[in-house]
């Protein structure tokens, strides 16, 4: 589709790679910002709040049995992240979905702006995987209203096992 006023050679149609390439420049960007913004959380902040030695310590203290079920909720926690996107958008496999899903949340509580740019990554990150916007869209929807559902049902079903 040729936009007017653009020469021809300027137009969309004529330069599919180009915001194809723009997309990860920008994903890259992010990704970038991510990791910066996490190492100066880690480096400056966090160290304001809470000791890491003292951290350190509580860990030394643990039995090999108490540190293996630490380090198995972990790891269960990590593992469940993608099935709740392979769910909403179909085609997608296990480790992209992971990538995302921890990519998001991870930005969700880190980066300024919260949710909205933890879903802009997710969404940039499907996007250069080749999903379509409206499938983005339609998925991203689904799985965080499923999480906003399981996070407000959760502290009542808990209470009434007690």
């Amino acid at each position: 589709m040729r936009l007017s006023g653009l020469p021809e050679q300027l137009s969309d149609a004529h330069t599919p790679g180009l915001a194809k390439r723009n997309s990860r420049l920008i994903a890259a960007a992010l990704t970038l910002a991510s990791v910066i913004l996490v190492a100066v959380v880690l480096a400056v902040f966090l160290p304001r709040v809470v000791s890491y030695g003292d951290v350190w310590h509580a860990f030394r203290d643990l039995s090999w049995l108490e540190l293996a079920a630490v380090v198995a909720a972990a790891v269960l926690n990590l593992v469940t992240y993608g099935p709740s996107l392979m769910a909403a958008l179909p085609g997608i496999r296990y480790r992209p979905a992971l990538a995302a899903t921890l990519a998001a949340q991870a930005s969700t509580y880190i980066a300024p702006g919260g949710p909205t740019v933890g879903l802009g990554i997710a969404f940039l990150m499907l996007r250069g995987w080749g999903f379509a916007r409206r499938r983005i869209t339609l998925a991203l929807g689904l799985v965080t209203v499923g999480n906003q559902l399981a996070t407000l049902a959760f502290p009542p079903i808990a209470l009434m096992i007690l």
